[in-house]
């Protein structure tokens, strides 16, 4: 448990896990998908280490 010396009070949180599933979130995009997207949006040809540093930032 993280806490202070001065503690005024404490919140208790509840969790439910069931809606914190990953199913629930959109699947993340490939490096081919980001490349077609730049390419279409922007006409412009990216390597996937340009990606992956930009990811990085």
């Amino acid at each position: 448990m993280l806490t202070r010396k001065n503690v005024a009070g404490y919140v208790n949180v509840d969790i439910d896990v069931k809606e914190l599933k990953r199913d629930k979130l959109p699947p993340k995009a490939t490096y081919r998908q980001i490349q077609a997207y730049v390419l279409e949006k922007y006409g412009l040809k990216v390597s996937t280490l340009n990606i992956a540093t930009v990811k990085d930032e």
